[in-house]
Parts: structure tokens; C-alpha cells; sequence
């Protein structure tokens, strides 16, 4: 029978929509779910997919993640940091996400110290007394939130890459990429 890997997306069939799951079952096709909401899933995505597509996975793949992975010795000046996924309305990234869990490994520290992704107030977010925020995605057209941060004293940047917020090979690189861009500045 075919492979079917589910994602987000849903199929449209006749008048109802149906899940990834259950149009792969009514057509009889084996689903395969595989997890990828924490760095370690992520890490395992490609081998769980060349496993169920029946392809040999490449040693490479794991040096490249622990390339991108490795310590860098400066986040504790920018420590505590929230990331952000989205600014209006503010949505934070919890510490059970692969980005957070990245930043870890990098030996950073991230603040809200919850699971999910948080929505909160700039009132809520403050309170958090970050050191730096960390936008990932699309930067916001008014400058509220920068300006915000401008008058607390607290650095704003923001990370317009989308590999950031793709699980798998895209995430890779565009770790390495920030990793590369970190490094760059403390040269």
C-alpha cells in the first residue's frame, strides 16, 4: 500500500473535510504519524521518514545538527530571551518548542519557562524582564513592540527566516545560518 506522511493541511473530499488521517485511511493507505514539536523529534524527523519510505538516512545528517547545535559562549549576556512567534497579538515560544530548546543548546536561557506557545500582553511580557526578544518571522510593519522594548533598555531583533519555523532539513539550515549570524557579531 502507498505511504502517506500527514501534515497540518487538510483535504477537501466532496462536501466534507476530512483530516490527512483519515483521507489516508479511506483510500487504505498505512499513516505513519511522526511527532515534530520538540527539538529531539525534529532531529529524528528525517531518519523516522527515510525509515518509513524505505531509504538509508545519511550520518551526515546528525554531524550537521550537532554543527549547528554546539555552545555558543555568549547568550548568557542576552539571557533571559523571549522568542517570539508572532508580535500583534504578542504569541511567545515555550520552552517545550525546538526553537527554545535550540537556543538551550546554544546555552542560552528563555523566558516564559512554559510549555506551548503562550499568548500574552506587552504588560505580561515585560514582567518576564527579558534581557533581549527575538521576533522569528515576519517582522511587524509598526514599530510598537521595537519601540517598546527601546525604552526598557532591552534588545529587539527580528529573524525574517522562515527555515526557522519548518521542522526538518530547513530548520538545519536555518539554525546554521543563525548560528553563523550570532557568531558573526561577537568576532
Amino acid at each position: 500500500a502507498p505511504w502517506f506522511v500527514p501534515t497540518v493541511e487538510e483535504t477537501t473530499m466532496a462536501t466534507k473535510i476530512f483530516t490527512p488521517t483519515e483521507t489516508a485511511a479511506k483510500r487504505g493507505w498505512r499513516v505513519e504519524e511522526i511527532p515534530c514539536a520538540s527539538l529531539a523529534d525534529v532531529r529524528a524527523l528525517e531518519a523516522r521518514v527515510a525509515g518509513v519510505m524505505g531509504v538509508p538516512t545519511s550520518a551526515a545528517r546528525e554531524a550537521q545538527w550537532e554543527q549547528a547545535l554546539r555552545p555558543l559562549g555568549t547568550l548568557s549576556e542576552r539571557s533571559p530571551t523571549v522568542l517570539l512567534l508572532s508580535a500583534e497579538p504578542v504569541m511567545a515560544i515555550g520552552n517545550d518548542a525546538f526553537l527554545a530548546q535550540a537556543w538551550a543548546a546554544w546555552g542560552g536561557v528563555t523566558s516564559p519557562a512554559t510549555p506551548g506557545y503562550p499568548p500574552m500582553s506587552l504588560e505580561d511580557l515585560f514582567a518576564l524582564h527579558p534581557r533581549s526578544i527575538l521576533l522569528i518571522g515576519a517582522c511587524p510593519s509598526g514599530a510598537t513592540l521595537e519601540a517598546a522594548c527601546a525604552q526598557r533598555a532591552i534588545a529587539f531583533e527580528c529573524i525574517e527566516d522562515g527555515r526557522l519555523l519548518r521542522p526538518g532539513p530547513a530548520l538545519r539550515e536555518g539554525l546554521g545560518a543563525w548560528r553563523a549570524s550570532l557568531e558573526a557579531r561577537t568576532r
